[in-house]
């Protein structure tokens, strides 16, 4: 690879992660619209806030972790095998791909085995109903 060639390809990625960021950007609204609120209570036709609102909040919270986590991850991937192509042998540069790809792949494990050691527990001790936070 020539520097011309990476400086073209740089320029091409950096044009579609406008266009990306834009696109996100007029998508966001139709999905935050058609997302059940985070906070179940307390607003105009809602109950009234108590700790089973709060367990419903800790469900939306870790139903929107677990649905965000993914695709964060498969956008820091992306940006680490970028960085990686981009390297032209830099060695400090592959260094930082590679935690990059490590730091995500463990960030990406933990969220998904946390996720499933509650769901564990909470199956194996029989909870069901609003308390349970992984329906």
């Amino acid at each position: 690879l020539t520097y011309s060639k990476i400086k073209k390809m740089i320029k091409i990625f950096k044009k579609t992660a406008v266009r990306v960021f834009y696109f996100l950007v007029i998508a966001m609204p139709v999905v935050v619209v058609a997302a059940p609120p985070l906070v179940p209570c307390g607003n105009k036709g809602q109950p009234t806030c108590d700790f089973n609102q709060l367990i419903g909040l800790i469900k939306n919270l870790m139903d929107f972790a677990i649905i965000i986590a993914p695709f964060l991850a498969a956008i820091a991937f992306a940006f680490a095998g970028f960085y990686y192509f981009t390297s032209a042998g830099d060695t400090g540069k592959v260094e930082t791909a590679h935690d990059i790809f490590r730091n995500t792949a463990i960030g990406l494990i933990i969220i998904l085995a946390a996720w499933f050691v509650v769901k564990v527990i909470l199956v194996g001790l029989g909870v069901t109903g609003d308390f349970n936070l992984l329906n």
